[in-house]
């Protein structure tokens, strides 16, 4: 008999412990079950060849660009699976080419917000990392490269999802 009640509260350790497990599972599924998007990386973009009257800044540029962009992964599917082939491009790129350049402020036509930074591109091609101050150059082929990419997307999708909160799609 001793040696019965010493396994009863293991017993007890073992169950709630399994049912633990199961409602951080039930949790995670009814997680990546919602239907909304998780955006990855925003982009707003303006061509980098356009002439403006008033400089465009860092703070103009979401206001400013005629292209406003949510690039992002359902939640159903799962995490491995590959980012949009956009945010694949512009990752690389972004970083590609480190520079001494420093960014024209008032000539913005760039920004990318992405999970880890947020990055500005002035006409020129000169990017600015902001978390680290660190600059880059894009090449003027990868300037004509992420303009047909970015232009090429006009009209595919036109949500409007309000101050980034995510939208769910009615059934």
């Amino acid at each position: 008999m001793p040696a019965l009640r010493r396994g009863v509260p293991t017993k007890r350790i073992i169950r709630s412990a399994l049912i633990a497990i199961a409602a951080v599972l039930l949790c995670a599924a009814y997680g990546a079950a919602q239907d909304h998007p998780q955006p990855l990386m925003r982009i707003y973009y303006m061509p980098f060849a356009i002439q403006t009257d008033a400089p465009v800044t860092k703070n103009d540029i979401e206001e400013a660009s005629p292209f406003r962009i949510i690039l992002g992964r359902s939640a159903k599917l799962s995490p491995f699976q590959p980012d949009n082939p956009l945010i694949v491009r512009l990752r690389a790129i972004l970083r590609s080419h480190p520079a001494t350049q420093r960014l024209r402020e008032d000539f913005i036509r760039l920004k990318v917000v992405t999970e880890w930074d947020v990055y500005y591109v002035d006409h020129k091609g000169t990017i600015l990392e902001e978390a680290t101050g660190r600059t880059f150059q894009l090449t003027k082929n990868e300037m004509d490269n992420i303009h047909a990419q970015i232009s090429g997307l006009r009209g595919v999708v036109d949500i409007d999802v309000p101050n980034g909160t995510p939208y769910r799609i009615s059934k």
